[in-house]
């Protein structure tokens, strides 16, 4: 077990040090290779923003479809949400029925990511996340148990076209993920079955590795509306059940409106779906609304509020979960 702990975090820090040498080049010649805008001109003065936009739509972010803008930027949010429609089964244990509270699931998110522009053409990230599930309650603890995934996650955007209202992007990616999952169930079960062998274990770990590519694009109808896509295919493990690789898809949507189009409000305001079966209980549906705030500059900041339909094997239904964010966008030169 400490060997594969240590194997594990080795493989991490290679990911870290590859990302660090591919940005340390560009942040050297992006420093001294080239000339910071004169902010003092008047193209660059009080209407100045590096926020993503095209024609004169000025694009909002969010945590779930990502857009095709060729960026230097840090991201990070943190949320939290609770199953809406859970109905516990009875807990039977060797062959009784234990009644415990009716309870429910909580979850809890948290990522960081860093994204550069290298070239105007060409950018790279990195992005850190966690995902939380446990029960709150007797019942809920005991039939869902507790499980964290975190994850790590680099690859290149490539911009493929740009043009006044419209851009396209390819992106390439690499993801390596860890899920811990606790079973008490299961466990018990085991133990009173007279299962002592390795595989009956109350703290199980997961590992997973993904590769894919995908494509993005962005579309300006004028300046109060836009939309932008995107599509990803990935292939390797699941990050949650031991298996074989297969295929994964991610899929998504985002209708967006610029409120500063027509008032002196900086706000923008999203709604946008997102479909993939990169959980290993089937494919999960998501509908989203965010409303941000865009600052003059180079802030954006909001508030993201999602129903999560997602299928959970052990309960035999689809599950609907709430879940808000609060995320914090800050874009460089």
């Amino acid at each position: 077990m400490k060997f594969s702990t240590k194997r594990n975090l080795c493989n991490k820090l290679i990911y870290v040090f590859t990302f660090i040498l591919l940005i340390l080049p560009a942040n050297v010649y992006e420093t001294y290779g080239q000339e910071k805008p004169d902010r003092s001109d008047e193209s660059t003065s009080a209407d100045y923003s590096v926020i993503p936009s095209l024609g004169e739509h000025k694009f909002t972010p969010n945590s779930l479809v990502k857009d095709p803008f060729i960026k230097t930027y840090i991201r990070n949010s943190i949320g939290v949400g609770q199953a809406l429609n859970l109905d516990v089964p009875v807990v039977i244990i060797d062959g009784q029925e234990v009644f415990g509270l009716r309870g429910d699931l909580v979850f809890a998110s948290f990522d960081f990511e860093y994204h550069h522009a290298v070239k105007d053409w060409l950018a790279v990230w990195g992005k850190f996340n966690v995902l939380a599930r446990l029960g709150n309650d007797t019942q809920a603890l005991l039939t869902q148990g507790i499980t964290a995934v975190t994850g790590f996650e680099f690859g290149w955007l490539f911009k493929l076209m740009e043009k006044e209202q419209t851009a396209l992007s390819l992106s390439l990616s690499l993801e390596n993920g860890s899920a811990t999952i606790i079973n008490l169930l299961d466990y018990i079960n085991g133990i009173i079955e007279g299962d002592r062998s390795p595989n009956n274990s109350l703290v199980n770990k997961v590992q997973s590795l993904r590769g894919g590519s995908g494509l993005r694009f962005a579309w300006a109808a004028n300046k109060l509306f836009g939309l932008y896509a995107m599509g990803e295919l990935l292939y390797g493990q699941s990050a949650e059940v031991r298996g074989e690789s297969e295929f994964f898809y991610n899929l998504g949507v985002v209708f967006d409106f610029d409120l500063s189009s027509f008032s002196e409000l900086p706000l923008g305001i999203l709604l946008g779906y997102n479909q993939s079966n990169l959980q290993s209980s089937g494919i999960s549906n998501t509908f989203f609304f965010r409303i941000g705030y865009n600052s003059p500059g180079d802030l954006s900041i909001g508030i993201e509020s999602s129903i999560n339909k997602v299928p959970v094997k052990s309960l035999d239904k689809t599950l609907n979960a709430g879940l808000t964010k609060i995320m914090l966008r800050y874009y460089f030169e």
